[in-house]
């Protein structure tokens, strides 16, 4: 009788620690990402939870491609903003004034600030048509 205490025990005991293990939802998440057919060279995409209700991530953008490495799974509202850092100002004036790169991808083109079912270890790619935000 007594090693079958110890085995229940110990089976209880596995199981108590794989449902621990087991409910981290986190993980890598990545895809690529265009704008009207051309890979986004350099930009963020940021997935902000759709119900209010948990954590949010992103991931820089590049050469097309991005990797966010503690994805949540679930749906998120994703806003993808890419700047012209190559692109470069005309003049000395534009060069002084200009902080920041400029967002160029608005955030009501088609495909962006989308809804998405977030799965990880799936790719998720975004394809973004619209003309440039001025």
């Amino acid at each position: 009788m007594k090693m079958t205490s110890v085995r229940a025990m110990g089976v209880a005991l596995a199981l108590i620690a794989m449902a621990g293990c087991g409910g981290s939802t986190s993980s890598e998440l990545s895809g690529n990402v265009t704008y009207n057919g051309a890979p986004v060279e350099s930009g963020t995409v940021a997935f902000t939870p759709a119900g209010g209700t948990g954590v949010p991530f992103g991931a820089k953008i590049s050469a097309g491609k991005y990797t966010a490495e503690k994805a949540t799974a679930g749906s998120f509202v994703a806003v993808v903003s890419a700047d012209n850092a190559n692109a470069g100002p005309l003049t000395r004036e534009q060069a002084a004034q200009q902080k920041s790169a400029p967002n160029y991808i608005p955030e009501n083109a088609t495909g962006n600030s989308q809804t998405v079912e977030v799965v990880t270890g799936q790719p998720l790619d975004f394809t973004i048509t619209g003309p440039p935000q001025k």
